[in-house]
């Protein structure tokens, strides 16, 4: 049990570093090495559509593995997502310029981004249900699956303290012209490391135990469309607090953050501590989940997110490296209430038999859409200014549409993972 705890959760932080590390870099160097052709407002919207292609693929890597882990297992599927994203990620970090090979390199770019979006959309719910069903008997599974989303944040965090150090002992032009890929090339040594581990777990009990009794299903996404519409809503839900204000606090932020006088190492520290500060409230936020119910730190965060919106971006705004800190590091609580209890909220919605995809679909399509397109249409609506009340009031939006969940999942949930025969299993007839 222990190997495969630590299996998802090292294998997830390689997943995410190697998802996020554009991330990082998308409104500081892809614009420029990419889309040089174009106005720098034109080169850093192109450069958030390209991070919107890897969120939109996303939903494409929930239905295809969602459907093969819930029919072959989660253990292979997991090795499978880990080896995309590696590949893909190494493959940005040798990718020639715009300069150099035109046009091609964009196109090869967005191709490699779906690839990664693919990839991680296979991660989520195949590592959130290694955790929940292998710790299926514990009276903490809000506290084991919150593991799983605190591996994605340091993932994120490695990802942005690995191109701040590099940020800050490169000129700005080695940074744009070769620092920003080592840790793209680095990431295929990750990648040989994460295969390793998952290669040598156990596969999850629950699983095995519904395959030897019979209880896959030949279509699972049909299954829940047919017998648990409600779920799937509030699994779309949910996440959209959460996957918006990731979003524009950790892609568009950055942007918009330069026109303030910071320097790019100077975000790249804020969003870093902030991010080590997280993780504790996310993990906290889990285990609180596991005392009072998912719905209220959840409840919590919304609000939070909903209200702080109108303080964050006047903070980033004053210029003051503090106040800006301050401001991230309240919309990261927010999102610790509402992250925290998600992984374990979303593993108890469907029976085992449909698991994989149940968690995958709903997630993975909230993100695309919320996380995907907020820094486009961020970008759009205030491109270069300082007026802040357009994304002010789309974290206001997000928030509601996680509230709007909570209220719709009153009667769902706490599915009886601890089923693992037939007799005891919750099945579509028996609803």
């Amino acid at each position: 049990m222990k190997k495969a705890y630590l299996a998802s959760i090292i294998g997830t932080v390689i997943e995410w570093f190697d998802f996020y590390i554009y991330a990082v870099v998308a409104s500081l160097v892809i614009n420029k090495a990419f889309f040089s052709g174009a106005s720098p407002a034109a080169g850093t919207l192109a450069a958030f559509a390209t991070f919107a292609a890897g969120y939109l693929a996303r939903p494409i890597g929930g239905i295809v593995f969602g459907w093969l882990g819930d029919r072959i297992g989660r253990k292979q599927i997991l090795t499978v997502t880990l080896v995309l994203m590696g590949v893909a990620s190494f493959g940005t970090g040798v990718l020639p310029t715009y300069e150099q090979i035109g046009i091609t390199a964009p196109v090869i770019l967005v191709i490699l981004r779906i690839i990664q979006g693919i990839g991680v959309g296979g991660e989520y719910g195949g590592a959130v249900l290694m955790m929940a069903e292998h710790g299926h008997r514990s009276r903490f599974r809000g506290f084991l699956t919150s593991l799983t989303s605190a591996s994605a944040a340091v993932g994120f965090l490695l990802a942005s303290g690995t191109m701040a150090i590099i940020a800050a002992v490169t000129t700005t032009q080695q940074f744009e012209t070769w620092g920003w890929r080592i840790p793209f090339i680095a990431s295929i040594f990750l990648l040989v490391f994460g295969f390793w581990l998952r290669r040598n777990i156990d596969e999850s009990p629950v699983f095995l135990a519904t395959k030897e009794d019979d209880r896959t299903v030949r279509h699972p996404l049909l299954e829940i469309f047919r017998y648990y519409p409600r779920e799937l809503i509030v699994s779309f839900a949910l996440p959209i607090g959460t996957a918006a204000t990731y979003s524009l606090v950790l892609v568009f932020a950055v942007a918009y953050g330069k026109q303030f006088g910071f320097s790019s190492g100077e975000l790249l520290a804020m969003t870093t501590a902030a991010q080590a500060v997280y993780l504790p409230m996310l993990i906290g936020s889990g285990f609180i989940s596991d005392l009072v119910g998912r719905r209220i730190p959840i409840t919590v965060g919304a609000v939070g997110v909903a209200a702080w919106g109108f303080a964050f971006w006047p903070l980033l705004g004053s210029g003051s490296w503090w106040l800006a800190f301050l401001g991230f590091v309240g919309c990261f609580a927010c999102i610790a209430g509402m992250y925290g209890p998600l992984a374990g909220f979303l593993s108890e919605l469907f029976p085992p038999e449909v698991g994989y995809s149940g968690v995958s679909f709903g997630y993975q399509v909230s993100f695309a859409i919320a996380g995907g397109l907020t820094p486009v249409v961020a970008e759009a609506s205030i491109g270069g200014t300082d007026n802040w009340l357009p994304v002010a009031v789309m974290m206001v939006m997000a928030g509601a549409c996680t509230a709007a969940g909570v209220v719709l999942s009153r009667g769902l949930g706490r599915q009886n993972l601890t089923a693992v025969s037939s007799s005891e299993a919750r099945t579509p007839s028996g609803k």
